[in-house]
């Protein structure tokens, strides 16, 4: 399985809108890959009076940041060991961002040896270690989830086609779902577990990590996060020619506020405006940064104040501008018809 690094989103299990902005600092610092400014928001976090999930959940950081990296989960040899070469890259490079090309390199190092090889080029190590590690009865997820080098890990999976509304068509999209994971990638590990990728989009399947969505299929988080992102993702992809990564996130996030409910769409909100960066080759934060701005001066009020109907059309309209901005069509309730 190739990633498409454009097509996975993060997906979080616990909101933090009513935690300490340190705390929604460190998140969102270390989403971006920056350890360095995340023990900064977690020292200053110690200082503040914390409530006991928050105080569990810096702790948590801080013990994945500055203590030595062990993986003992009841895992075969071999799965523990690329683990550990993968959380132990993950430190590094987390905590020292401009050294991340000589972690990458000493990562591929620790592979090859494993694999018993002398190549350490990455596109023949993972072909090696997936084949490896489904040996030991592991379903792999390699190749990067920008800033950093990604091992997503899981046992089980099964399939179905869902029919997906989407705010300029419809859409069927067949759905692997996974589950069981013994790895939720660079994201879970840094965040423990509270922020992964919830999904991806190959050229003909959407992979959902079931996880992230505690109220399975029939939820509204796995509609409008999973369904509806990444299928408009796969909509766009066939519709558009080579769209940056930010580009294919920003219409996605768009989309996926067009289907959300209230508790979805504040959620959402929530991590966009914790997690936001100009640098365009973080295509997450920066797409999230995009959103926003959009939406406040189409609303001429901030996303997070507004009612559902006014959030709705505005993401609707940001996309519709989007698409012909491209050179699409625009839709008949962009130009006046009823919808």
């Amino acid at each position: 399985m190739r990633l498409l690094i454009s097509a996975l989103l993060f997906s979080a299990t616990a909101a933090l809108a009513q935690s300490p902005a340190s705390v929604r600092g460190m998140e969102g610092a270390l989403l971006k890959g920056d350890g360095v400014a995340a023990t900064t928001y977690a020292a200053a976090a110690r200082g503040e009076q914390l409530g006991e999930k928050d105080r569990s959940y810096v702790t948590c950081v801080e013990g994945r940041l500055g203590r030595p990296v062990s993986t003992d989960q009841g895992l075969p040899p071999f799965t523990a060991r690329v683990l550990n070469a993968y959380q132990l890259y993950w430190q590094q490079s987390l905590l020292n961002p401009p050294a991340r090309a000589g972690y990458e390199m000493a990562l591929a190092s620790r592979l090859a040896e494993l694999l018993g090889q002398a190549d350490r080029d990455f596109s023949g190590l993972e072909d090696q270690l997936r084949s490896r590690l489904a040996s030991d009865g592991f379903y792999s997820l390699m190749g990067v989830t920008p800033p950093l080098r990604e091992l997503m890990l899981w046992r089980t999976q099964s399939a179905r086609s869902f029919q997906v509304a989407l705010p300029e068509q419809d859409y069927e999209s067949r759905v692997v779902m996974l589950d069981d994971f013994a790895s939720l990638g660079w994201a879970g590990w840094a965040t423990c577990g509270n922020r992964s990728t919830g999904g991806w989009a190959t050229e003909s399947t959407l992979y959902a990590v079931m996880p992230r969505y505690p109220g399975g299929v029939g939820s509204n988080a796995f509609l409008a996060v999973l369904l509806t992102h990444e299928t408009q993702h796969f909509a766009d992809k066939n519709r558009f020619q080579k769209l940056q990564p930010w580009e294919l996130e920003y219409r996605a996030k768009l989309a996926e506020l067009w289907a959300a409910d209230d508790a979805t769409a504040a959620d959402r909100l929530g991590s966009f405006v914790d997690s936001q960066s100009d640098d365009p080759s973080l295509a997450h934060p920066y797409a999230n940064a995009r959103v926003l701005t959009g939406l406040a001066g189409l609303l001429r009020a901030s996303p997070l104040g507004v009612g559902r109907s006014a959030l709705r059309e505005a993401a609707r309209t940001l996309l519709a501008r989007d698409t012909a901005a491209r050179g699409g069509p625009r839709p008949a309730a962009e130009a006046g018809s009823p919808r």
